[in-house]
C-alpha cells in the first residue's frame, strides 16, 4: 500500500510456482501522482470560561479513520497569524487544546497541518465564552472629610488571584462616581 503522496513509479511483477515470473511496466505506471487523503476537522468546547478555555479537536480522514500524531493549531484570525493554542492528536484522532483568549465571543480557526499522507484542513466556528466569577470586597480605611479612603480587593473567585484588568467605580449617596487609583487590584479612593 502506498501511504506517501507525491510521485511514484510502479512495477507489476508476477511470481508463481507454475508459471515463469513476469514483470510489467509502462508509462502509465511511471511518475504517477498519488494525492493526499482528505481530512475532516471538528471541535467542541470542553470548558468555555474566559481565561480557562479548552477545546477538543477531532481529526479524521473522510472514512472516519483517526489521524494519529497530527498537529492542530488554533488561531483567533482568518489569516492564521495569531496562534492561541496548539495540540497533538492521540490514537483516537483527538487533541485537547488550551485556548488563550480574553474576548467573550470569538471566531476561532482550527487547522490540521497535514502530513505526507493526509491533506491539511481548517474549520472555523464561533466560540462564546462565559465571564469568570469574581469576589469583590471593600473596607473603609479612612473616614476623614476630604481624605475618605476605601480599599477594594477584587479577585478571581476560582483561583483567588488578583484581577489584572477591569474598572472599579465607587459612587456616593448621590450616585456620583469616583475613579480610584488602582494598584495591584487594590483600589484606594480619596475623596
Amino acid at each position: 500500500s502506498i501511504l506517501d503522496s507525491g510521485k511514484h513509479n510502479l512495477t507489476v511483477t508476477l511470481h508463481s510456482n507454475n508459471y515463469k515470473d513476469s514483470t510489467y511496466t509502462d508509462s502509465t505506471l511511471s511518475n504517477i501522482n498519488v494525492d493526499k487523503r482528505n481530512t475532516t476537522v471538528s471541535f467542541t468546547p470542553i470548558n468555555s470560561t474566559i481565561g480557562n478555555t479548552t477545546v477538543q479537536v477531532t481529526v479524521t480522514d473522510t472514512n472516519g479513520t483517526a489521524i494519529i500524531n497530527g498537529t492542530v493549531n488554533v488561531y483567533s484570525d482568518e489569516e492564521r497569524t495569531n496562534l492561541i493554542g496548539t495540540g497533538l492528536t492521540d490514537e483516537n484522532g483527538i487533541a485537547t487544546v488550551n485556548v488563550t483568549t480574553t474576548k467573550d465571543t470569538n471566531t476561532i480557526y482550527v487547522e490540521y497541518s497535514g502530513n505526507i499522507t493526509y491533506a491539511g484542513n481548517i474549520t472555523k466556528q464561533s466560540l462564546t465564552l462565559t465571564k469568570r466569577e469574581t469576589n469583590v470586597n471593600a473596607s473603609l480605611v479612612n473616614s476623614t472629610a476630604g481624605d475618605v479612603t476605601v480599599r477594594v480587593n477584587a479577585t478571581d473567585k476560582t483561583t483567588g488571584m488578583p484581577l489584572t484588568e477591569g474598572t472599579i467605580v465607587i459612587k456616593d449617596e448621590n450616585d456620583n462616581p469616583t475613579e480610584p487609583d488602582i494598584i495591584d487590584s487594590i483600589a484606594d479612593v480619596w475623596e
